[in-house]
């Protein structure tokens, strides 16, 4: 039987050399929204952030898009559950006092909204380059994510 989004999700966590989370310190429960098409440098971005110390934490909705033997593996009838998975992921770690960063195409501005709510303390970021996405997305289905981007403003 498959568990997926079980033992083997993705999500990354990093304890800062020396125990010492400077981000956390200057600013509890920030929240990083990085929102954009497939490709644009979400995810390489959220790790940068990462492996500075700024977070704690980075979460996916495709961190739970894997199989059981942790490959990544698209399913769009997962989609619901994996988003929903991500969040509670997110809120759960906010609620510790923990830094999140989120990278999620999050084209709609509702769905920026289901994570605006958890904490004041809210960067959205919209990013726009044009790199090979991880997931060999297709490129119609990126141009579609591109069209499908409503502008963010609060």
């Amino acid at each position: 039987m498959s568990d997926w989004g079980g033992k083997n999700s993705r999500p990354r966590n990093k304890k800062p050399a020396h125990g010492k989370n400077l981000a956390a310190k200057s600013s509890p429960n920030m929240l990083y929204l990085l929102r954009g098409p497939s490709g644009s440098g979400k995810t390489t971005f959220a790790n940068t952030l990462l492996k500075a110390g700024i977070v704690d934490h980075v979460f996916e909705a495709d961190d739970w898009m894997v199989d059981d033997t942790g490959n990544y593996k698209h399913d769009r009838s997962r989609l619901k559950y994996c988003h929903a998975e991500c969040q509670r992921r997110t809120k759960q770690a906010l609620e510790r006092g923990e830094n999140v960063a989120v990278a999620n195409t999050l084209t709609k501005r509702w769905e920026v909204e289901c994570y605006t709510q958890m904490t004041p303390n809210v960067t959205v970021i919209t990013m726009e380059g044009r790199f090979p996405n991880v997931h060999d997305v297709p490129e119609d289905i990126v141009a579609l994510q591109r069209v499908r981007m409503e502008r963010w403003h609060k």
